[in-house]
Order: C-alpha cells, then sequence, then structure tokens
C-alpha cells in the first residue's frame, strides 16, 4: 500500500481499516457534542435532557457525515469533534487551551482557516485584554503565552517540512492557485458565484480575442 503508483489499491484489509478508523474516530464528534452541550445547557436536567438528546443525535448522526466520511473516507466528524472541544474549552473561559485546539485542528486540516480571524478576534478580545476597575488593559504576558502555544504547534507540524526544504511543495500543495481556487462547481456557497464570474470572463475574452 506504501508504494507509489498511478493505480489504485484496493484490498479487504485497507477497506476494513478505513471503515474501523472512521467509526473509531466518530467517538470524538460524540465526546465533542457531550462536551458542548454540557458547556451551553449544564449538567442533564428533566428539563433539558429532551433538548439535549435531539442535539446529539443531530450532531453525531447526521446524514451528511455519514454519506461524506463513510464513503469518502474524509474524517470530518473527527475534525468537527477538536472544533466543538475547542468552542466548549472557550464557553468554560478556558481560551489557552480553546486556541492550542483550534491550531492543531488548522494542522489536521486547512480548510478551517476561514474560522482563524474569528478565533484570532475573540480570544484577543476575551483573554488578552482585562478589565480592572472599569480599564481595559492589555495582557501582553497572555498575548505572548497565546502566541507561543500557537506557533509551538505550527513548529512542531511544519518544522520537519521546512528542515528538509519541503515548504514551498507543502505550500502549493495546500494553495493550488496554480490550478484554480475551486475543482468543483456544484458548490451551493459563494464559490458557486465566484465560479460562475470567472466562466463569464473566461468566455468574454476569447469573445473578444476572436472578434
Amino acid at each position: 500500500m506504501l508504494v507509489l503508483s498511478k493505480d489504485p489499491y484496493v484490498s479487504s484489509a485497507v477497506i476494513i481499516f478505513q471503515r474501523c478508523s472512521v467509526l473509531i474516530t466518530e467517538f470524538v464528534l460524540i465526546f465533542a457534542v457531550h462536551s458542548l452541550l454540557l458547556s451551553l445547557l449544564g449538567p442533564t436536567t428533566r428539563g433539558n435532557r429532551a433538548l439535549k438528546s435531539v442535539a446529539l443525535a443531530l450532531f453525531a448522526f447526521n446524514f451528511g457525515l455519514f454519506i461524506v466520511d463513510h464513503m469518502h473516507f474524509q474524517y470530518n466528524g473527527f475534525l468537527f469533534g477538536v472544533l466543538f472541544i475547542s468552542v466548549a474549552k472557550v464557553f468554560q473561559s478556558n481560551y489557552l487551551f480553546a486556541g492550542f485546539l483550534f491550531a492543531c485542528l488548522l494542522n489536521l486540516k486547512h480548510i478551517f482557516l476561514c474560522l482563524a480571524p474569528v478565533y484570532f478576534v475573540f480570544i484577543l478580545l476575551h483573554y488578552c485584554f482585562q478589565t480592572v476597575n472599569d480599564k481595559c488593559h492589555f495582557r501582553f504576558d497572555r498575548f505572548l503565552l497565546m502566541g507561543l502555544t500557537v506557533c509551538s504547534v505550527f513548529s512542531i507540524s511544519i518544522g520537519p517540512w521546512v528542515y528538509m526544504g519541503k515548504f514551498q511543495s507543502l505550500l502549493s500543495r495546500l494553495f493550488p492557485f496554480h490550478r484554480g481556487l475551486c475543482h468543483a462547481y456544484w458548490a451551493p456557497n459563494f464559490w458557486a458565484l465566484y465560479n460562475t464570474l470567472d466562466k463569464l470572463l473566461d468566455l468574454s475574452g476569447t469573445y473578444i480575442f476572436y472578434s
């Protein structure tokens, strides 16, 4: 399986490994949802038991995740689990651990980079600024500690690539601008508008060139 080949490698052992590993990582999502609900709603009572059960079922048994993770093997349930645990730590005011987990999440899958500005501003305001006697003070020590925590995660993850001189290759794989920002035309979001505009500009350029 570790031999490079242009032909796909398929075996019963690989399929069993992929399916079992996805099932095991789903427990991270279940634990994360439980932790998030505990942070939001508090301990389980007769008043919130039904709400917690429904929320847990909707998150843990999401049909979209079943299709993507158990058929395409992308482990999104595990990734969302890390995100939800990080959010739960935010609600618990454990901002340092929340930042650590989010930094780990970015290194697990860089698609979550779009959430980084929100995390940065929120943690900066709630962790690095402190109000004392109605006066707001910037805590440089906390800012430095958070920065060191996040940078340590990235150093451990990316450091070996820099050491081996493969950092540019890594960037080109993570951000393949040479092939365009999108590789699918069906995404029902902002990128669908981007694709439409890109196609119109392409057609208009072709028309102008040949006319």
